[in-house]
């Protein structure tokens, strides 16, 4: 019965692992993580930005189609806080016929993604005025506006197209991910193009 039971035993000891087999394992793990981690973070940031793009398209074909629709000239405001290059939010506004504003819900972008203020990136933001949001946070702010016939007013801009970045990217003279958006001035319609 001992011999038995020494020879079960025995088996065991030779199907499990050593210690230092595991240990290998653990380390192969913690290298692949260490691997895929900036991967996985490249990759999100880069769904980002490309979601905050796509956002920005929607809202400017939402005003374009407003101003067609209810027969108002539509304004999509670009806030950016005081003293900074990048813009953070946006909103649009129905003008009414006494010049009275209907503002719509504010936008913000991603934490960390910025509609690029570098006039190397974009192209038709100027600072149109100053203002207070809802928080009293004084912001100034850019705008586009389309007009009732869907046509978009650049005033002296011949183009207007808008870059969105990481933040922390906006300062380079060629962003390593970004995203543009451009409005036809004619059409007011919008494209998106990623490189």
């Amino acid at each position: 019965m001992e011999r038995g039971l020494n020879k079960s035993i025995r088996s065991a000891r030779e199907r499990a692992f050593s210690l230092i087999e595991i240990l290998v394992v653990v380390a192969l793990v913690v290298i692949l993580s260490v691997l895929t981690i900036p991967a996985l973070t490249s990759t999100q940031s880069a769904l980002e930005i490309t979601r905050a793009a796509q956002g920005l398209s929607d809202s400017l074909n939402l005003a374009r189609q407003t101003a067609l629709a209810r027969n108002r000239t539509v304004t999509l405001r670009f806030f950016r806080n005081v003293g900074e290059t990048n813009f953070n939010a946006y909103q649009i506004a129905l003008i009414q016929d006494d010049g009275a504003e209907e503002p719509r819900r504010l936008t913000r972008l991603p934490q960390g993604v910025v509609l690029s203020g570098n006039a190397a990136h974009s192209a038709g933001f100027s600072i149109t005025g100053n203002t207070n949001l809802q928080s009293g946070q004084q912001v100034d702010y850019s705008e586009l506006r389309f007009r009732r016939d869907g046509s978009a007013d650049l005033g002296s801009a011949d183009d207007w197209f808008v870059s969105i970045v990481r933040e922390k990217d906006a300062k380079e003279d060629v962003p390593v991910n970004f995203v543009a958006v451009l409005v036809e001035p004619s059409s007011g319609t919008t494209r998106i193009f990623r490189p």
